[in-house]
């Protein structure tokens, strides 16, 4: 015989049941309160760095410097020529047409008289002089004596010989003759000279000595000749 309950029991039993159900899962996903992500309470877990920080960016390598170049290391320019500047060419020989020729003195000794003549720079170049003077006399008619030239001959030897030197504009080189008036051998005479005649040593054209007249040299019209010294020198 089955038996019955009443309904109101029944209904007694169902709620029991239902009080002691077991707890539902906590949904995927959810975090219980009270912890993190990890299980952990918010005071053991790692903080989370922020999106927003981003790591510093590497220093870049400093660029390499160029080394100075020492001042002594540094070329020193070549020196500029001078405008306008050019090497002083040497001057040139004088001539008949730059020079004038004169006496200057004379004295005698011993049978041998000595004459200092002068070549004057009459131009306005200056001009180089080296050597003798070559010797001719005249007679009063413009004719040619007999006349033996010895550069540095008889008492004018054993000298120091010629020397180029300047001669300037205006300036004057002199030079000596000397001669004889003692006859030798067979002469009768010793011719005189109305004029002299002297050639610089670069030329061929003759220059009349001014204020010199009545030399007259023995020994077939000798003339013993001195160096031309440059101005201000000692002669002969």
């Amino acid at each position: 015989m089955r038996r019955l309950f009443p309904a109101a029991s029944v209904a007694m039993l169902f709620l029991s049941a239902c009080g002691q159900s077991t707890p539902a899962a906590p949904t995927a996903g959810t975090v219980p309160t009270g912890t993190t992500s990890s299980g952990l309470p918010p005071s053991v877990a790692s903080p989370v760095p922020s999106p927003s920080a981003s790591p510093a960016s590497p220093a870049s390598p400093a660029s390499p410097t160029s080394p100075v170049p020492s001042p002594s290391a540094a070329a020193s320019p070549a020196p500029s020529a001078v405008a306008g500047a050019s090497p002083q060419s040497p001057s040139a020989a004088c001539t008949s047409s730059q020079l004038a020729a004169s006496f200057v003195t004379g004295q005698g000794a011993a049978g041998t008289l000595f004459d200092t003549l002068a070549l004057t720079n009459t131009s306005g170049l200056a001009c180089t002089l080296n050597g003798f003077v070559g010797v001719q006399m005249l007679d009063s008619a413009g004719t040619p004596l007999p006349t033996r030239g010895v550069p540095g001959g008889g008492m004018l030897g054993g000298r120091p010989g010629p020397s180029p030197f300047v001669l300037a504009p205006g300036a004057a080189s002199q030079f000596v003759i000397a001669w004889s008036d003692v006859r030798v051998g067979g002469e009768t005479n010793c011719p005189a000279a109305a004029t002299l005649q002297v050639t610089p040593p670069a030329d061929t054209t003759p220059l009349v000595v001014a204020g010199l007249s009545g030399i007259a040299p023995c020994n077939s019209g000798a003339i013993d000749i001195s160096p031309l010294r440059a101005p201000g020198a000692a002669v002969p």
